[in-house]
């Protein structure tokens, strides 16, 4: 093929492309809106760090708070909760379960928030690309 025959088929592929079927290009727009709607609606949401360094704050505060007014307010001679060991060691045994429990808890709250980082960097990914 010689230059002048690919110049004409480059021409002809232009012509052929200018002309799309009426509104696809509009019906092309809605159906990608569509599509993005629920990148929108995660992109709006607030960082989880931002979400996370709220709570720090938080919860220092109220830390400080307790153990103020523990130190305030503590008597001068502590005394024991329980007087039988054996009943101490199995109240102290549920409440490691239960703060078990409630860690773990908050793990999969984190691997979930992770799994939506991860969804995000995605889609991110496919629109930079």
């Amino acid at each position: 093929m010689n230059e002048k025959n690919i110049d004409e088929l480059i021409a002809q592929a232009l012509r052929d492309e200018a002309r799309l079927p009426e509104g696809l290009e509009a019906r092309l727009e809605r159906h990608i809106d569509r599509i993005s709607e629920p990148d929108r609606k995660e992109a709006r949401r607030v960082p989880i760090r931002r979400r996370w360094a709220g709570l720090r704050i938080a919860a220092s505060v109220l830390l400080a708070i307790g153990i103020g007014a523990g130190v305030y307010f503590a008597e001068s001679q502590p005394e024991d909760t329980f007087k039988d060991p054996e009943e101490a060691a199995r109240v102290a045994g549920q409440a490691l379960l239960v703060m078990s429990e409630n860690l773990n808890k908050g793990f999969d709250s984190m691997q979930q928030a992770g799994t939506e980082i991860t969804k995000v960097n995605q889609v991110i990914h496919k629109q930079i690309q």
